[in-house]
């Protein structure tokens, strides 16, 4: 074991939204684990991440995670979800520049759907059908699709700048929905 170059300073929840839907408990399809299976759900997340405007050399990044989950047609899984949180995250000053992006979108993004998906089980076992555990995932893909929209942009045409005026006061740098 290692300290990881990332350090979680905060974190909070922006969204929040469980509603039991009308389905009979004996038709719940439990997996092995006893919880609802995720196999007739669908399932999404959004991740986004900024840094301050005009830091050339970024150390700490807010990051965004929103989860959401419904039923598909005919299915007996028992809640429909909406979750999402922010952090503020801060990577080691060590940890070399031109990666430090590809580790907040995959380590960060994780680091938030452990704490999410601690609250879904938490409060879904207070409901009438019981906990749900949201499946395991991992965020590789994100750093995939960016490297296929980096090469994308290498090959267009750069447009003229805006005046810093113009610009925002937070710098979207990466936004991507994927589905799970």
């Amino acid at each position: 074991m290692q300290p990881s170059p990332l350090d979680l300073l905060h974190y909070y929840l922006i969204d929040l939204t469980i509603t039991p839907e009308t389905v009979k408990a004996s038709e719940i399809n439990r997996g092995a684990n006893n919880y609802p299976s995720f196999d007739d759900v669908e399932f999404w997340s959004q991740v986004e991440h900024r840094v301050r405007r005009n830091d050339p050399d970024p150390h700490t990044f807010m990051i965004m995670l929103k989860l959401k989950g419904e039923p598909k047609e005919n299915s007996s899984f028992p809640y429909r979800f909406s979750i999402g949180a922010e952090a503020l995250i801060q990577i080691s000053p060590n940890y070399p520049a031109e990666t430090r992006e590809s580790l907040i979108v995959t380590n960060g993004a994780a680091m938030l759907y452990g704490a999410l998906r601690e609250q879904i089980l938490n409060l879904t076992s207070r409901f009438r059908y019981g906990p749900i555990l949201l499946p395991t995932v991992n965020f590789l893909n994100l750093i995939q699709k960016e490297n296929v929209e980096e090469k994308q942009k290498i090959s267009t045409v750069k447009k003229p700048r805006k005046s810093l005026k113009d610009e925002p006061k937070v710098k979207a740098i990466k936004r991507a929905k994927v589905k799970i």
